[in-house]
């Protein structure tokens, strides 16, 4: 769950800042690239302390939009579906078949802006021999 959400957390948030007018290379550091910055300042000083070193203005932004009610349902779901056996019997059913579904998905992922504009971003960051 936590890998899925955090790539969808990325996926949705880039299209509507580049469809808002924000450059591709700036809606993709604003939504990908800091996320691994966010993440290492959550594990070295705590939730609570990253919430505060954002602007109050931002701060209160995340509480008054929690969606932690819909993140919970989901995750709920998920766990219902993997203790049913119902994701297995999909998986199986999906493997068995080729996964169609499977590749079909990786192959659209990688054509959504986050994946277009964030290969030319890590290129950039490649060391040249």
């Amino acid at each position: 769950m936590l890998c899925g959400g955090i790539v969808d957390l990325m996926k949705y948030d880039l299209p509507p800042l580049i469809e808002a007018g924000y450059p591709p290379g700036m809606a993709y550091f604003d939504c990908i690239h800091e996320a691994k910055l966010i993440v290492d300042l959550i594990c070295k000083d705590g939730i609570q302390k990253i919430n505060t070193l954002n602007s109050n203005f931002a701060e209160w932004d995340k509480y008054d939009n929690d969606s932690r009610p819909l993140v919970k349902e989901r995750i709920k779901e998920s766990q219902f579906r993997i203790e049913s056996g119902e994701f297995a019997k999909k998986w199986i059913a999906e493997a068995r078949n080729g996964a169609p579904n499977l590749k079909a998905k990786r192959a659209a992922l990688g054509e959504h802006p986050a994946e277009i504009v964030g290969k030319r971003i890590r290129s950039l960051f490649q060391k040249k021999n």
